[in-house]
């Protein structure tokens, strides 16, 4: 029992214990892990070295120090020095061979760094060495500081010795303790004389400048021993042991101990008894000039201004002290800054004289304008200067009268700039032709990019222009004109052309007459002479537009009165084809007449189309389709040896016309083509494209902007001459011969084209073929094209209603009375329109039909209409003309016309219309 209760408690012993241990175990590892933190973040580099001296653990900075991404596992020797042996002296290896720590400072060479090595050896608990902690520290600035000192101590030992100035340092009590060769010179004594006398030694005799007495405390040793300040430019004179009297200036600085406490005081000295002697020489001279002198001691820092600098700025002689300082408050604010800039860098650069301008303040308050010259006359010899003299001239009035010209010359500038003026100045003695920068500008130059001479112009204008601006420049030379006055073209610097307008004149001659110089002005009117072709364009599509009017007019009553001819011959023919058999001579006879009459009808009809009176039937086209069955049927025309191409674009929209003036359109511009290529191998080319078109690029002076179907033949023929080039629309104007056209092919053309609100035009040059373009627009939605029916002609309808005719001329009432009669109508006919309206008046129950001519002298036809369906409302009109005047379906449904036939009437067309408004009539 008493043993199982002891092995108890042992083992709660035991377990205490180990929790004990596990609690010291875990603050250790906290405390390696803080360790491993602290000995990482070092600025000194740590790592473990074993006995082969390979490193074993390695803290962050050794990385860096090393430059190696893992150093661990590798020879310190060769990370450190790469070297394949230890470092020779190691301490590593002494730390390992002694026991003890070793310190050690090292070049390392690849890196190009010092660095301090300190070893401690780690042994174990028998006192053995285990490994070495190798500590490395960057000691590099350290060093090169300790070089730079030594540097600097041989530095200053050179200087003390080159230096053209004397160089004495005295300890606290005033007594010599370093003098350079120079000090020995300025003081007449050995060195080893020198250092047995103290600076303050009544052997000196030191006085002022003047020769009085000069007060010990004032003196710089003692000015510097009890400010502990540096003093400068302290003029005194001593007599050498020689008996010499020489003035010194010095300038003195205290030299501290690591206490702070003055250790000594350096000296340096000049002699400067020739410099005063001059100056004081100077002074006397200076005044005697009139403008301001001032003169600067770069040494003691004084300036001396003459009494001529004080007057010229309103002050009375030495009213302020001569000083830098006191200058920079004269300087004006806006020049203060050019002003010192100026001057500190001459005093840096060194050139051979200094000038500068810039105003300065009087008495007054007002600031007069300085012309400052001046010149270092000496300097040191490390290129300091030491004096310096200069001269202050007032050019206030100069500077004044400057300021008005460029003034001037401003706002000529800016007016000139305004006005879109550049400037050019032509010497003729030298050849030099100056621009100004916004001559150049204007031509895409800079003005550094051009020579300023007369073949930098002439290479600028173009060819074609030369002859006759030198002509006129010419004629101005000889004094024929006031002024030089021309418009050319010049090259910008991209290769394009501007119009230039140039004027000028000569301002200076020789006593001979003879021009020296000449000046003017360029002015860029590209935009002028563009907007000025333009108009030219638009005024030749106008005069063309009331050409073509005038000649439609003209086209269209002489289409009426032939179609009034034409009636009675196509009528009569007509008639006698029926009484004759067709196997009679009379029968064929009446053929060719009647074949005559109908092509005099197309001919009126294609005056009608030139002179746009003519009405036919618009309907919504697909221009693709009728371009290529036209191409079909002329492929059959056209010799193969001329290929006809075609690029049609099928997306291209609808178009409202007539299919068979559209037709029309296009076969005349494949003959047309044809005829151009004469004989030989050639190509006409047919096109057609949709475009969008406004503003500038419409070709019609009355097109509206929109989409166009734009339709071109282009031929490789003998091209049109540009004498004739206006002509070729006009009607009966041709150059084929008498059986290759009459000349109406292209005025017809364009006639359809103006109905449709289009637009035709041309390209040529002689030899190198033509281009047509025909622009019609383009319907906004798509729609079907109307069908042409291809069934045979009915016969021609009869009836046996009464009709009242009526027609001025008395061929055509005589001529349709038979023909309607024939039909089986009962016709009365009138050729006054009066006369027939009053028979309606009183008998219209007895007809059932009016046909009327459009024209007539009493009354028209339109009004013919009202007043029978005023005096029978609804009752049914025809109206028969040789035009066909645009009058919308309704009006004329309300004014009774119920039909149109159009002259010269051919017998099946009026059979037609007459039994189709009295079926009509009937219905209603």
């Amino acid at each position: 029992m008493c043993d199982n209760e002891s092995s108890h408690e042992r083992l709660q012993e035991y377990q205490k214990k180990i929790k004990e241990l596990e609690k010291e175990i875990g603050f250790l590892k906290s405390e390696n892990i803080r360790l491993e933190a602290i000995l990482a973040d070092l600025e000194t580099g740590l790592s473990m070295v074993n006995k082969d001296f390979t490193i074993t653990w390695a803290n962050n900075k050794t990385y860096e120090i090393l430059s190696e991404t893992d150093p661990v596992g590798k020879k310190c020797h060769k990370v450190f020095s790469l070297s394949e042996t230890p470092c020779s002296p190691c301490p590593v290896f002494e730390s390992f061979k002694t026991g003890e720590p070793q310190r050690l400072e090292k070049y390392n060479l690849p890196q190009k760094k010092w660095y301090s090595i300190f070893s401690l050896p780690v042994k174990n608990l028998k006192g053995d060495v285990e490994s070495v902690l190798e500590a490395v520290t960057d000691i590099t600035e350290y060093k090169q500081a300790e070089i730079e000192a030594l540097e600097e101590k041989k530095l200053l030992n050179q200087i003390m010795e080159t230096s053209p100035a004397g160089i004495v340092v005295v300890d606290k009590n005033g007594f010599f303790i370093r003098v350079n060769s120079r000090a020995e010179e300025i003081a007449g004594l050995e060195i080893k004389e020198i250092y047995k006398r103290s600076y303050n030694d009544l052997k000196w005799e030191i006085k002022k400048v003047d020769g009085t007495d000069y007060p010990q405390e004032e003196l710089p040793f003692n000015l510097v021993k009890k400010n502990k300040k540096p003093v400068f430019g302290i003029e005194h004179s001593i007599v050498r042991s020689d008996g010499k009297k020489i003035i010194l200036s010095v300038n003195a600085a205290p030299i501290f101990d690591k206490n702070g406490m003055l250790e000594c005081i350096v000296s340096v000295i000049e002699d400067i008894s020739g410099l005063k002697k001059a100056y004081s020489e100077l002074r006397h001279i200076l005044e005697a000039t009139t403008d301001g002198i001032w003169t600067w001691d770069f040494v003691s820092g004084e300036l001396f201004f003459s009494s001529k600098y004080y007057t010229m700025l309103g002050y009375e002689d030495n009213e302020f002290a001569p000083g830098y300082e006191n200058w920079i408050n004269l300087i004006h604010p806006d020049d203060r800054e050019s002003a010192i800039k100026t001057s500190e860098e001459y005093l840096k650069n060194k050139p051979e004289n200094y000038e500068n301008e810039f105003r300065l303040k009087t008495k007054t308050g007002e600031y007069k304008w300085i012309k400052a010259r001046a010149k270092v006359t000496e300097w040191d010899g490390n290129g300091n200067p030491v004096y310096m003299i200069g001269s202050h001239e007032d050019i206030t009035q100069r500077k004044r009268s400057e300021i008005l010209l460029e003034d001037s010359k401003k706002r000529l500038s800016l007016a000139l700039f305004g006005g879109g003026l550049g400037v050019w100045d032509w010497n003729f003695e030298t050849g030099e032709y100056f621009f100004d920068e916004y001559w150049a500008s204007m031509k895409g130059y800079s003005p550094c990019d051009l020579v300023p001479n007369l073949e930098t112009w002439k290479k600028l204008i173009h060819p074609e222009d030369f002859p006759s601006l030198m002509e006129r420049f010419n004629s101005h030379l000889k004094g024929l004109t006031e002024f030089y006055e021309a418009e050319y073209r010049m090259k910008r610097k991209d290769g394009t052309w501007i119009w230039i307008l140039s004027k000028g004149k000569v301002f200076e001659k020789d006593k001979a007459g003879n021009p020296l110089r000449a000046c003017g002005t360029h002015q860029d009117i590209t935009e002028k002479k563009e907007y000025e072709k333009k108009q030219a364009n638009l005024e030749k599509r106008l005069q063309h537009l009331y050409k073509m009017e005038a000649l439609g007019a003209l086209a269209g009553g002489i289409a009426h009165d032939f179609n009034n001819i034409l009636v009675p011959i196509v009528g009569l023919s007509e008639m006698l084809m029926e009484d004759f058999p067709e196997d009679s001579e009379h029968y064929s006879y009446s053929r060719e007449i009647f074949k005559s009459g109908m092509r005099g009808s197309e001919l009126v009809k294609q005056i009608l189309a030139f002179s746009r009176q003519s009405e036919s039937e618009t309907i919504p086209v697909k221009f693709q389709s009728i371009i290529n069955d036209t191409v079909k049927l002329a492929r059959a025309t056209v010799p193969s040896s001329i290929d006809i191409k075609t690029n049609i674009d099928k997306k291209c929209g609808y178009i409202n016309g007539n299919p068979t003036q559209l037709h029309q359109i296009v076969m005349n511009l494949i003959v047309n083509a044809y005829h151009a290529i004469e004989s030989g191998n050639g190509i006409i080319s047919l096109g057609l494209i949709q475009k969008y078109l406004d503003g500038d690029n419409l070709p019609g002076v009355s097109m509206a902007p929109g989409e166009y179907a734009v339709f071109t033949v282009e031929d490789t023929g003998k091209g049109i001459s540009s004498d004739i080039m206006d002509k070729i629309f006009d009607p009966y104007f041709t150059t084929k011969g008498n059986d290759k056209g009459t000349g109406l092919g292209l005025s017809v053309i364009q006639g359809i084209v103006d109905e449709f609100k289009g637009c035709i035009n041309v390209n040529s040059e002689t030899g190198k073929g033509s281009v047509f373009t025909v622009y019609l627009p383009v319907v906004q939605k798509d729609v079907n094209i109307k069908n042409e029916s291809g069934e045979d002609p009915e016969p021609e309808p009869k009836g046996t209603e009464n009709i009242l005719f009526i027609d001025d001329e008395s061929p055509i009432t005589n001529i349709s009375k038979a023909t309607l009669e024939r039909l089986g109508y009962k016709v009365t006919a009138f050729n006054n329109s009066m006369e027939a309206l009053e028979l309606f008046r009183k008998k219209n129950e007895e007809f059932d039909l009016v046909i009327t001519d459009m024209n007539m002298p009493e009354i028209t036809g339109l009004e013919l209409a009202v007043e029978v369906n005023f005096i029978k409302p609804g009752f049914p009109v025809i109206i028969c003309t040789g035009f066909s005047e645009r009058i919308d379906s309704e009006k004329a449904y309300d004014l009774g016309i119920k039909g149109f036939l159009k002259k010269p009437v051919v017998k099946s067309e009026m059979a037609k219309e007459v039994r189709r408004v009295l079926d009509n009539s009937k219905k209603s």
